[in-house]
């Protein structure tokens, strides 16, 4: 079995070796570009790289079994859902143990997906969410930046009515009570981005 490991954090890369050393060959690269992406590899890396490479090499990553497991310490359910849907085999949670992350690769390399037990729950919940129009999206950005209704019309050429109808809509597809708990709830799933 060969294995790429590339972590932003040396300590943690050089724990992911050792963890793995002794269950086959462990290959350390500096950085990602040095990472060949060849049919049954194994690449270990944090979310930042792990994405980058399943962007870079998406047909090879689907054609050519490579095989990607993010290691991070991001619990946001829109990284992993993200992470899956480009390709990417395995999603852990930075903390899980030696025998976990053993036990992850095994099953990558018999070709199954794995994903972080409490990030699971999260990604098949948000499959079924209601989700938000663009139009919807557009407002609940600009509520985020901190616009009222008329303004928001104006922005956007409706009318303040038709604002106050989508944060209605809004309200009740993200489960919120309020305009400010509807903001964060959608900046922590990936609808929208908090600057």
């Amino acid at each position: 079995m060969k294995i790429c490991v590339i972590h932003h954090d040396p300590l943690l890369q050089l724990g992911i070796v050792h963890a793995l050393a002794p269950h086959g060959d462990v290959t350390m690269h500096d950085n990602a570009e040095q990472c060949d992406i060849v049919a049954d590899t194994i690449y270990i890396g944090d979310y930042d790289s792990g994405m980058a490479l399943a962007r870079r090499f998406p047909d090879h990553v689907a054609h050519l079994r490579k095989k990607i497991i993010i290691l991070t310490y991001s619990g946001r359910e829109c990284d992993a859902r993200l992470a899956l849907e480009h390709g990417v085999s395995a999603y852990l949670l930075q903390g899980c143990t030696a025998d976990e992350l053993v036990a992850t690769v095994r099953s990558v390399q018999a070709g199954l997906t794995r994903i972080d037990p409490s990030m699971a729950k999260k990604v098949a919940e948000s499959m079924f969410r209601p989700k938000l129009s663009t139009r919807e999206t557009q407002v609940l950005g600009l509520v985020a930046e901190g616009l009222l209704n008329k303004s928001i019309g104006v922005g956007l050429g409706i009318a303040e009515d038709t604002v106050k109808a989508h944060l209605k809509t809004i309200l009740v597809k993200l489960n919120a009570v309020s305009r400010t708990q509807a903001v964060v709830l959608a900046a922590r799933r990936g609808i929208i981005h908090l600057d």
